[in-house]
C-alpha cells in the first residue's frame, strides 16, 4: 500500500523514515480510500509505539534499571549543546566501584552478591544526587556516570564529597553490623568503595571530555591504591594533568559564583 519511496511537495520520503503523521498525508494524496488508510495509519501508529519501547528498553540497564552506555553517548552532546546556548555550566562524573571482585570472590565465585552490593551502590547514588535534572548511568560492570547540569567544577565536588561522607558511613555501619536498613548486604558493604572523577566544562568536545573525567578518575583511583584515602580527581582543563582533591568543601568559593553551582541558592549561613 505504501511504496518504498513516496513523494510529497516534490520530496522524496523513503519509507524507513515514515511516521504515521507522513504515511496519513502520502495515502490522501494518493486518494485511498479513508477507512483502508486508518488502518494502514494505525498500524504504523502501533509500530511507533513498539519502536519507542524497545528503544527505551535498549538504553536501560538490567540490574539497576539505570540508563546504560548508549544512553549516555546520545544524552552527552545534547546536554553540552543545551549548555553552550543557555551559556550554563556543566559537569560530568565518572565514578569507579571499588573492590567488585573482592566481594564476588568473597562467595566462592558467585555474582549474586555483588550484584547486589552494585545495587546499594547505586542505591546511595540515588539519595546523594537528587535533583530532577541529574541522570545517572552504568556504563560498565563497574562504571557509572553522572550528568550535572548547571553545575560548575566547585559544585561537582561538593556533590562527590557529598557522596564520599555517605560511603564512608555505610562503611562503618557494615563493619560493626550495623547498616541502614536501606542496605541489605551486610558482608559486601564493608567493602564500599568509590573512586571519583570530575570533568566541567562546556567548551569541549563529549569524546575530550569524557577523557577528562575518565582520567581524573584514574587518578583517584591511583590514590585510593596508595592508602590517600577517598577524594576525588578533577581535571579543569582538556590536555591538563588532573588533580587529586582531599579535605573539605570550599563554600566560599561556591558562594561567590552567581549560579547556583548544585541546585538550591545558598545560604550565608552554608557559606
Amino acid at each position: 500500500m505504501v511504496p518504498e519511496e513516496a513523494t510529497m511537495g516534490g520530496v522524496e520520503v523513503k519509507r524507513e523514515t515514515l511516521t504515521a503523521e507522513v504515511v496519513s498525508r502520502v495515502l490522501a494524496e494518493q486518494g485511498v480510500d479513508p477507512e483502508v488508510a486508518e488502518r494502514v495509519v494505525s498500524g504504523y501508529r502501533d509500530l511507533e509505539a513498539q519502536n519507542r519501547h524497545l528503544q527505551a528498553l535498549s538504553e536501560r540497564d538490567s540490574l539497576t534499571g539505570l540508563r546504560n552506555r548508549r544512553a549516555f553517548d546520545n544524552d552527552l552532546p545534547v546536554e553540552l549543546s543545551r549548555a553552550r546556548r543557555n551559556k550554563d555550566p556543566v559537569a560530568i562524573l565518572y565514578l569507579d566501584l571499588n573492590n567488585l571482585k573482592r566481594v564476588n570472590d568473597g562467595e566462592g565465585g558467585s555474582h549474586s552478591l555483588g550484584d547486589q552490593y552494585i545495587q546499594d551502590a547505586v542505591g546511595l547514588l540515588k539519595r546523594e544526587i537528587y535533583r530532577p535534572t541529574d541522570q545517572i548511568y552504568r556504563v560498565g560492570g563497574d562504571e557509572f556516570v553522572v550528568i550535572l547540569s548547571k553545575c560548575n567544577t566547585e559544585g561537582a565536588e561538593r556533590v562527590s564529597r557529598r557522596v564520599q561522607r555517605a560511603v564512608a558511613k555505610v562503611r562503618r555501619l557494615a563493619e560493626t553490623g550495623r547498616v541502614q536498613r536501606d542496605y541489605v548486604d551486610v558482608a559486601g558493604l564493608d567493602n564500599l568503595g568509590l573512586s571519583i572523577g570530575i570533568a566541567a566544562t562546556d567548551k569541549v568536545s563529549p569524546e575530550q571530555l569524557k577523557t577528562m573525567a575518565d582520567e581524573a578518575m584514574y587518578v583517584a583511583k591511583g590514590n585510593g591504591k596508595k592508602g590517600v584515602g577517598d577524594g576525588v580527581g578533577v581535571c579543569r582543563r582538556y590536555g591538563e594533568d588532573p588533580m587529586f582533591s582531599l579535605g573539605q568543601d570550599s563554600h566560599s568559593s561556591l558562594w561567590r559564583d552567581r549560579k547556583t553551582p548544585y541546585g538550591t541558592r545558598m545560604s550565608h549561613r552554608e557559606s
